[in-house]
């Protein structure tokens, strides 16, 4: 039988860039001109934004070596059943960067503006998952937070993203996302995670070999997934887990 859910909606989070920080990591130090269309970018930005997020509190009904199973949806994934193997609930996430900026973004006509609205709209993103992970621990007093997203791993694959839209039903409308036939969504700076309760903080970069990923959040442990996520020789079979960024 399927659990009540509780759908909690997040949908006046406030949205204001670090100008400094912005100019640094696009390289506009000492670039007066640019500075100036930058900053003029960033103004239409925070006028517009309206990042959303919506987040669901349900309980792990089953669990094996490579799976869970939660309001009758498996998630197949090795590197997530370790993970929640000593939780009873998790929180399937889904945020944005809304549609109205995403609109402003495709609107753009000047490749290095369109640019710049792109990077503007993954920090919106960015500012959406951070509201979900503090309002999560505000509501259950929760200490840490890790997530794991379909797609970034081989071990949990991107078709895995339906299994998530099927818990959030109708409500994805709610907040502006969709996602289609080939598991991206609209907008594209979109996400759609399981959050979950974690003593150590989890990133999935840490299962990752690759050098040149500008997404990397964490360096690459070369010895964890044997350590932590490998079965027993008499048990199974390893897959290797690559990341997909």
């Amino acid at each position: 039988m399927k659990q009540e859910q509780k759908l909690y909606i997040l949908d006046q989070i406030p949205f204001k860039l670090n100008l400094d920080e912005q100019l640094e990591s696009q390289r506009l130090v000492g670039k007066q001109r640019l500075i100036k269309e930058f900053t003029g970018i960033v103004k239409e930005a925070e006028t517009l934004a309206k990042p959303k997020a919506l987040f669901l509190k349900l309980d792990i009904a089953d669990r094996g070596e490579d799976h869970i199973t939660i309001d009758g949806k498996c998630l197949t994934s090795r590197v997530l059943s370790v993970n929640l193997a000593e939780r009873q609930v998790a929180y399937p996430a889904l945020a944005t960067c809304g549609t109205e900026l995403d609109e402003w973004a495709n609107s753009k006509t000047n490749m290095l503006h369109q640019f710049w609205a792109k990077s503007i709209a993954n920090a919106a993103l960015g500012t959406a998952i951070t509201a979900v992970e503090t309002s999560l621990q505000d509501r259950f007093n929760i200490e840490m937070t890790s997530l794991m997203t379909p797609g970034s791993l081989i071990d949990w694959p991107i078709s895995q993203q339906t299994g998530l839209f099927d818990l959030f039903g109708d409500a994805a409308r709610k907040i502006g996302v969709s996602l289609n036939d080939s598991f991206l969504m609209t907008p594209l700076s979109s996400v759609s995670c399981l959050m979950f309760e974690s003593d150590i903080r989890f990133f999935s970069c840490q299962l990752c070999p690759k050098t040149d990923c500008q997404s990397r959040r964490a360096a690459f442990e070369e010895h964890l997934f044997t350590e932590k996520y490998a079965l027993d020789q008499d048990n199974g079979t390893d897959t290797d887990i690559v990341c997909h960024h």
